[in-house]
């Protein structure tokens, strides 16, 4: 809501200072804001003398104001004093205070002087005189409440209150929020406390638990049942330790029954020793996320292939599980960290369970969105079948980077909803779990997207990790990286308390092979035919398509590919042969979609010949790459919008048959493999679809089947592949038309929006085949 005193205020800033050089224009919204508060740093340093501004309020504008504080009631008209007398009653208004009837005359009257006692009183501090010290100022401009927050509770402001009360006169410790919200800056403080009570001096203490911190807690800082505080605070500071981690306990000086009875709580959620008492590795777990990292661990994760040797290595210092890989990061010379063959048979023959971890870049935000996400959940689901892991395992998904509370909900959360939208797609046969900050675990699993947390602890730097308590369904917390072992069976890993919500898988089972599937399905669909239904107009090879291409049945497929035969599919529901979604591409790269791929034949099928145009776009190719090229123009608007400089073709370049976007490798091979298949059932003696498969995917011609896909769709030119990508823009065929206006409709993409990129991204399309038939 906009505030008119504070609309002054921002009026009063650039008006007074718009000359002064370095000064940034304050936006006059009436909403106070850091740009309002920097515009306030900015005017005080200029009135300190300061040629250079900034937005920090730092160690020298801190000193600063320590010469010529403290600041009260003046009548010296026309000085400089009034003009820092407006910024502190500006900076009053900005905090909801009255400190004189929203005017700034320069003056600092009574009801400045009420204003800053109430102030004070609310950041827990003695009222005092009412005169401003530089603490207390510095806390004045910046965007800290001291009034409770939505969300905040009354129990941790005390706390707050307390914490800025008792050791606002230490040198480094600077006046906390009171706002009832546990945060980054209230851990900080905490620490700092914890530093003090132990007899650190000014200068020494600086609120990381390092050695001098640990030592001392262990020294002076065990405290239990009956405990009180006396000249020390540590009763008061772990009561706090723990309120700020979910588990409300009394701010008092006595350690209490019912404070043991919250302790032995956390502790079994922690999985800490049970003791009900405030010893140093329950210190630990509720200051930092690594913990007391020599506490006893039985999981662990790795890039590294664990043969016999390690095995025992791990078995030795007490591990029973292990996380690994899928697969590798997709790109050039990738760390070969995947699970090798034969080792999962050597984990399980040493009595290891296995825990399956995805990540394939995921370091930096910009990695993060929807359509990433459907690239991870379906070759994270592919290769987890590959593997034999079985319904239900849970597979971790990294997050692995230092988010933001904002990048995880615009960036992270959409990358999770892809990956369980690929996951619905193919039954719901894997759990997701979440690998990231303790914050970031937290959203993810609170909006619904994640079942387990896997933590990364030992970022104990991440904002992600300070200020935050563990996520409720944590699994594995990640607390340290070492190397176990010594010779040849050292080890590097990453040590990983368990807390027993995913036991990890104990035995895989190898799967049929996509090969044998298709097989077995064409020879139900030819046993449907002769003794289920002989009535059935369906053809075999069109009743094994419907099958496997269900998904894609709505709208203009039912036009394209023919209406599906659900009886059949149901019928093959009943028989429980568990389903194949996706395989590995033999060629390398990544796992094609049997759904995409077989809905792009079955447009073939059903248009029943082979189009025979070299240089005009027909129905079928829409059910393949042209529709997803289509796609890649909806993706590439989408994409402008954000990045209003971005090329067209180098986008296109980039994105089609990539490892990101929708036209990405995946889609790519599978509308390369439809039309080389297709063909084989037209013209190439192959009489059904599961012969085709293994024709195709078996046959030497596979090592060159983009050269293969230009000669059967495009005559062997280049350039007729060109003509026909301009041409699905032109065609006047009608379901062409239809469904190309359809993908768009979808994306909320209208034709004109696209007119212009059509000859850059055609060509970048054609560009991509040429690549790709030169290897």
């Amino acid at each position: 809501m906009t505030d008119p005193w504070v609309q002054d205020v921002q009026i009063h800033l650039n008006q007074t200072y718009s000359a002064v050089p370095g000064w940034v224009l304050v936006e006059a919204t009436g909403v106070t804001g850091w740009s309002t508060m920097y515009g306030l740093t900015r005017a005080l340093q200029h009135e300190l003398g300061f040629t250079e501004l900034s937005e920090n309020f730092g160690p020298g504008t801190f000193a600063a104001v320590e010469d010529i504080a403290p600041i009260g009631p003046t009548t010296a008209p026309n000085t400089k004093a009034q003009r820092i007398n407006n910024i502190i009653r500006a900076g009053l208004y900005c905090k909801g205070y009255n400190g004189g009837n929203g005017v700034l005359d320069g003056s600092y009257s009574v009801m400045t002087v009420e204003a800053v006692k109430s102030l004070r009183v609310d950041m827990g501090l003695s009222a005092s005189n009412g005169w401003m010290t530089p603490k207390v100022f510095k806390a004045l401009l910046n965007m800290d409440a001291y009034v409770l927050l939505d969300g905040g509770t009354t129990q941790i402001q005390t706390i707050q209150r307390a914490l800025n009360n008792r050791y606002i006169a230490r040198a480094d410790f600077f006046a906390i929020p009171a706002d009832g919200l546990f945060s980054r800056a209230v851990q900080t403080a905490l620490l700092f406390a914890l530093q003090y009570e132990i007899g650190m001096d000014d200068g020494v203490a600086n609120g990381y638990f390092g050695n001098g911190t640990q030592a001392g807690i262990r020294a002076q800082a065990h405290v239990a049942e009956g405990s009180t505080d006396t000249i020390q605070y540590f009763v008061h500071l772990f009561q706090a330790a723990l309120t700020f981690n979910g588990y409300a306990t009394p701010f008092s000086s006595t350690y209490t029954a019912a404070t043991a009875t919250v302790v032995r709580a956390f502790q079994a959620f922690a999985k800490l020793p049970v003791t009900g008492t405030a010893d140093f590795v329950t210190w630990a777990s509720l200051l930092v996320s690594t913990g007391d990292t020599s506490r006893p661990a039985t999981a662990a994760d790795c890039i590294t292939a664990i043969t016999d040797e390690y095995a025992a290595t791990l078995r030795n210092a007490g591990y029973d599980t292990v996380g690994r890989y899928l697969t590798n990061y997709p790109g050039p010379d990738p760390t070969n960290k995947k699970i090798q063959p034969g080792e999962l048979a050597t984990l399980f023959a040493h009595g290891f369970k296995v825990f399956p971890i995805f990540q394939e870049g995921g370091d930096a935000v910009e990695y993060f969105d929807e359509s990433q996400g459907r690239y991870a959940g379906r070759t994270a689901h592919a290769a987890a079948r590959a593997y034999g892991f079985p319904a239900g395992t849970t597979i971790y998904f990294a997050a692995d980077f230092d988010a933001y509370e904002s990048e995880v909900y615009n960036s992270v959360v959409p990358f999770f909803e892809g990956i369980v939208a690929e996951f619905r797609d193919v039954g719901d046969f894997y759990k997701v779990g979440v690998y990231g900050s303790r914050n970031t675990c937290s959203i993810v699993s609170e909006v619904g997207l994640a079942t387990t947390s896997f933590v990364s602890g030992m970022s104990t730097g991440y904002s992600g990790n300070l200020g935050y308590p563990l996520p409720t369904n944590w699994a594995f917390d990640q607390i340290l990286e070492y190397v176990e072992g010594a010779g040849d069976g050292a080890i590097n890993i990453d040590k990983d308390v368990k807390q027993g919500r995913d036991p990890g898988v104990s035995a895989v089972t190898t799967p049929a092979t996509y090969l044998d599937y298709m097989d077995w399905l064409q020879g139900r669909a030819a046993y449907y035919k002769v003794a289920i239904d002989p009535d059935t107009s369906t053809p075999e090879n069109d009743l094994v398509l419907h099958y496997l291409r269900q998904t894609y049945n709505d709208g203009s497929w039912f036009l394209a590919a023919g209406p599906l035969n659900q009886d059949f599919i149901t019928w093959i529901d009943t028989l429980g042969r568990e389903r194949v979604y996706t395989f590995a591409n033999p060629g390398g790269g990544t796992y094609i979609s049997l759904s995409h791929l077989t809905a792009a034949i079955n447009g073939f099928t059903w248009a029943n010949s082979y189009p025979a145009s070299p240089t005009k776009v027909q129905v079928p190719d829409m059910t393949g790459w042209a529709g997803d090229l289509v796609q890649t123009f909806a993706d590439f608007h989408a994409y402008k919008v954000e990045n209003p400089e971005a090329d067209a073709h180098n986008f296109a370049r980039q994105w089609i048959g990539g490892f990101k976007g929708q036209y990405d490798d995946s889609d790519y091979e599978a509308d390369v493999a439809a039309v080389n298949i297709a063909w084989l059932l037209a013209n190439g003696g192959q009489t059904t679809v599961a012969g085709a498969f293994r024709s195709y995917f078996t046959g030497p011609e596979y090592a060159v089947r983009h050269a293969v896909y230009l000669d059967r769709r495009f005559s062997g030119s280049l350039g007729n592949a060109l003509e026909m990508a301009i041409d699905i823009w032109e065609s006047d065929i009608t379901l062409v038309q239809a469904m190309r206006g359809g993908i768009l409709l979808a994306d909320f993409v209208s034709e004109p929006d696209i007119k212009q990129f059509i000859p850059d991204i055609s060509q970048a399309w054609a560009d991509v085949l040429r690549d790709k038939i030169q290897g």
